[in-house]
C-alpha cells in the first residue's frame, strides 16, 4: 500500500503530469488576465467581479510554479534547503493574497493584499534564481537566463512604480513558465545534468522513436 508521500513524489516525478499542469497554468493565467482588459485592470481588479476565479488562479499559478520547480530540482540534482524555504513561501503567500480581496480604500486590507502579492512574486523569483545560478555553475545559457530574469523584475519594480496593471502580473508568470518549460521539457541546460538523468532521458526518447 503506498501512502500519500509516495503518491506526491510519484506525481512530482512525473514528466508528462508536469508539463500538464505547466500548459494548464499558462492557458488558464492568460485566459484569466483577459476576463478583462489587462491594460486598465489587474488580477486583484478582475477578482472582485470574479472572486472564485480569482481563488482558483492563485491555486493554478502556485501548484504550477512549485511542481514543475521541484521537478526541475530533481531533475538536475539540486538541493538547496533556502530554495524549497522560497517555494513554500511563495505558495502560503498567493494563498493569503487570494483570500484577502483588494479594496479601493488605502487601509490595512489592502496593504496586506498588496504585501502577500509581492511576496508571493519576490519567494518564487528567489527560487528560481537560486537554481539558475547552480545551473550558471556549467551553463552560460544558465547565466544568460538568470540575467534576463533579473532584468524583467528590476523592469518590473519600475513598471510598477509607473503604475499598474495586469500586463505586469502576467509578464513575470509567462516569463517564470518559459524558463521551467525550457528547463523541464527541452534540452538547453542538457550539459547540467547528471549523468543519469541524462542515460534515462536518452533510453526515453529512444523508446519514443522506436515504439
Amino acid at each position: 500500500m503506498t501512502t500519500w508521500k509516495d503518491d506526491f513524489l510519484a506525481m512530482v516525478r512525473n514528466r508528462a503530469f508536469c508539463f500538464a499542469w505547466l500548459a494548464f497554468g499558462f492557458a488558464y493565467v492568460t485566459w484569466y488576465g483577459f476576463l478583462k482588459n489587462p491594460a486598465d485592470f489587474t488580477a486583484s481588479m478582475v477578482g472582485l467581479a470574479y472572486p472564485v476565479a480569482f481563488r482558483v488562479w492563485g491555486v493554478v499559478a502556485a501548484i504550477t510554479l512549485a511542481l514543475n520547480l521541484l521537478y526541475a530540482f530533481r531533475r538536475y540534482g539540486y538541493k538547496n534547503r533556502a530554495a524549497m524555504v522560497f517555494l513554500v513561501l511563495g505558495a502560503l503567500n498567493i494563498a493569503a493574497t487570494v483570500n484577502i480581496p483588494s479594496t479601493e480604500t488605502m487601509g490595512l486590507q489592502k496593504f496586506a493584499h498588496w504585501t502577500t502579492a509581492l511576496l508571493f512574486a519576490f519567494c518564487n523569483a528567489m527560487a528560481m534564481g537560486l537554481f539558475l545560478l547552480f545551473l550558471s555553475r556549467r551553463s552560460k545559457r544558465a547565466i544568460v537566463t538568470f540575467i534576463a530574469l533579473m532584468a524583467m523584475l528590476a523592469g518590473m519594480i519600475v513598471w510598477l512604480i509607473m503604475g499598474k496593471n495586469g500586463l505586469q502580473e502576467a509578464l513575470p508568470l509567462w516569463f517564470s513558465y518559459a524558463i521551467l518549460f525550457t528547463a523541464n521539457f527541452t534540452g538547453l541546460y542538457k550539459e547540467c545534468l547528471p549523468e543519469q538523468a541524462r542515460v534515462a532521458e536518452a533510453e526515453e526518447e529512444r523508446v519514443a522513436v522506436t515504439g
